[in-house]
């Protein structure tokens, strides 16, 4: 087993904080971004739960720190793609995924009932602006797309 030197370690580990920070602020600025359902009044109807459970997972659990957490999570998932962590990298990505599948967006629709409505509601008014919907999901496809090309491009057997 090789050992990495330490520039290039912390190298991988300060590109991958910085691009975890960045790109977590950036989901919640896209998700912000969503129009409000028509029928919404005021400043607090902004982003949408679902889009929300999608980018987040389980950081909006962790209350007040999901925006260090998110940061964390994207941090994590840029370290493993950069690192070279197939099965980790592979993992947590099922892990978030399933997550948000499972529990975080049925936790959101139990709490709220009319969420479909206004998801579908967000959708269309979301439609008629291509310019933010394309702010809001393509950066977020590209990202997972890259991720887990670069994950399947490693050898399936490696020690890391």
């Amino acid at each position: 087993m090789t050992v990495r030197s330490t520039p290039s370690s912390f190298r991988t580990t300060a590109l991958a904080a910085l691009a975890g920070a960045v790109f977590a602020l950036y989901l919640f600025v896209a998700d912000m971004a969503i129009p409000a359902p028509s029928h919404a009044q005021g400043h607090y109807n902004i982003g949408n739960a679902l889009v929300g459970a999608l980018f987040f997972s389980y950081a909006p659990f962790t209350a007040a720190l999901s925006p260090l957490v998110a940061m964390a999570m994207y941090g994590t998932y840029a370290y493993m793609a950069l690192a070279q962590r197939r099965r980790a990298g592979l993992a947590l990505l099922a892990l978030h995924y399933g997550f948000a599948a499972l529990v975080t967006a049925p936790f959101y629709l139990h709490r709220s009932p009319d969420l479909i409505a206004d998801t579908s509601d967000q959708f269309i008014r979301l439609a008629a602006q291509p310019g933010t919907a394309l702010f809001v999901f393509a950066p977020f496809v590209i990202a997972n797309v890259w991720y887990v090309l670069r994950m399947l491009r490693q050898p399936a057997f490696s020690t890391r």
